[in-house]
C-alpha cells in the first residue's frame, strides 16, 4: 500500500502527517466541509440585518450546506429552489457575457416585491446565496456577503 503525506490547515487534526488511505482523507473532508460552510453561512445571517437564508450551491444548483434564521418564512425546500434557478440565472449570465466578452459574472441581485436575493460566484461553478428581507440594506449586506465568499473561498 502506498502512502500519501498531506500538511494541510483545512482538516480538524491539521497536524495529521500521514495517512494511509487517501479516501479516508477525502471522507474526513467531505465530513468536515459542511460544518465549516454551516459556520460561515450562520454568521453571515448573524451579522446581517434583514437576512432570512444563506446558500452554498454547487455548479449543478445543488445545495451543498444551507442554513435560515427564519426557517418558517422559506423552508428548506423553498431555499433549495431559489439557490437552483440562481443558479441558472448566473449560468445564463455566464454564457451571455461570454458571448460578448464581458468577462465572467461575479454577482448578481435579484429583487422582488417581497425578498431581494443576492449571488456571489465562488470558483469551480460553485456559489453562494443571500436571501433577505426586501428593505434590508444591500450594501451592508453585499459586504458580509464578500467576507463570507471569501472565506469560502479558502475552503474550497
Amino acid at each position: 500500500m502506498r502512502r500519501l503525506s498531506v500538511v494541510t490547515t483545512t482538516l480538524p487534526s491539521a497536524r495529521l502527517a500521514h495517512v494511509a488511505d487517501p479516501c479516508a482523507l477525502w471522507y474526513r473532508f467531505l465530513q468536515y466541509t459542511p460544518l465549516v460552510f454551516e459556520a460561515i453561512l450562520h454568521e453571515l445571517l448573524a451579522s446581517t440585518p434583514g437576512a432570512i437564508g444563506a446558500i452554498v450551491l454547487d455548479q449543478e444548483g445543488e445545495a451543498v450546506q444551507f442554513w435560515a434564521e427564519r426557517v418558517f418564512d422559506i423552508g428548506p425546500d423553498g431555499m433549495k429552489a431559489i439557490g437552483a434557478y440562481q443558479g441558472i440565472y448566473l449560468s445564463q449570465l455566464k454564457h451571455i457575457c461570454e458571448r460578448i466578452e464581458a468577462g465572467p459574472p461575479l454577482r448578481i441581485a435579484t429583487q422582488f416585491v417581497n425578498t431581494k436575493i443576492l449571488s456571489y460566484a465562488l470558483k469551480d461553478g460553485y456559489y453562494i446565496v443571500l436571501i433577505a428581507d426586501p428593505g434590508s440594506n444591500e450594501g451592508l449586506a453585499w459586504h458580509h456577503l464578500r467576507s463570507a465568499r471569501q472565506r469560502l473561498l479558502a475552503e474550497l
